[in-house]
């Protein structure tokens, strides 16, 4: 014998109505008459039936499907939606779980059918009815309510934990990004060969900015502050390593050698 099979009303699922079944391959579990899936899907029911038998090899009594012919009294067949006339012209009365109807999808092979499979099972199947009874003794409320509070401050600790896990992997700290811009502004300015030089005046600010593109392009972000707290020691490494392009350097070197050539003349 299958579970207890009991019609909890009308469902409404979209522009789909059908009748509400739980029980039958397990408890809670959701399940639907062939009848409906057949008015839903536009098919006509013997037709849906005859290929459910053709295939009935590939489907699992009591898992996929049961047939309700076998199982529930005559007295309760109006509620499944079924007249005595059309009860007696039926020689099956297929009851299936959303195995059995993704099962029975795919002998149907119909776009459309999976279309509304997909909104069944989001909406239907998967569906829990949730009952809570409240407590009515004062201890009771109190023991509930200091639970939830003791599950509210574990959620909570978890969310600090997950920030501050957060913190470590984006943005860096303050004093990391005075210490990236000091190691940034003494590369440049020995580069250009201190604040007398001459090409401190002409390449000093543009040194910075090719240094601050080789680091911001190495770790593909948009702004210096977005490299994340983890990679702060690769980003000093990466700038201890720094020298000005080819092209830079050059000039740089002219600009001081003018001024020695116009020192040795004087």
């Amino acid at each position: 014998m299958p579970d207890l099979i009991k019609v909890t009303g009308k469902q409404k699922i979209g522009s789909i109505e059908f009748t509400g079944i739980e029980g039958g391959f397990g408890e809670g579990k959701k399940a639907m008459l062939v009848k409906e899936i057949a008015e839903i899907h536009n098919q006509p029911l013997g037709k849906i039936n005859e290929r459910i038998v053709k295939n009935i090899i590939r489907f699992k009594n009591g898992v996929d499907y049961i047939n309700l012919k076998s199982v529930i009294p005559q007295k309760d067949i109006e509620l499944y939606g079924f007249t005595q006339n059309a009860w007696n012209r039926l020689a099956y009365a297929f009851l299936l779980s959303e195995r059995g109807y993704s099962k029975l999808l795919k002998i149907l092979e119909d776009d459309k059918a999976w279309e509304i499979y997909d909104e069944l099972v989001d909406n239907y199947f998967n569906m829990r009815q949730v009952q809570s009874k409240l407590p009515t003794d004062p201890m009771e409320v109190l023991e509930l309510t200091f639970e939830a509070q003791k599950q509210a401050n574990k959620k909570l600790e978890a969310v600090k934990i997950d920030v501050d896990m957060l913190k470590n992997e984006i943005d860096l700290s303050r004093n990391q990004k005075a210490q990236l811009s000091k190691a940034v502004r003494f590369n440049c300015m020995k580069a250009v060969g201190g604040k007398k030089a001459r090409a401190y005046t002409l390449y000093y600010r543009v040194a910075i900015s090719e240094h601050w593109k080789e680091i911001k392009d190495y770790f593909e972000v948009a702004a210096y502050e977005e490299i994340p707290k983890l990679q702060f020691n690769d980003a000093m490494e990466l700038a201890g390593m720094w020298h000005p392009s080819a092209e830079l350097a050059l000039k740089i070197k002219k600009a001081n050698t003018q001024v020695e050539l116009l020192d040795e003349v004087v």
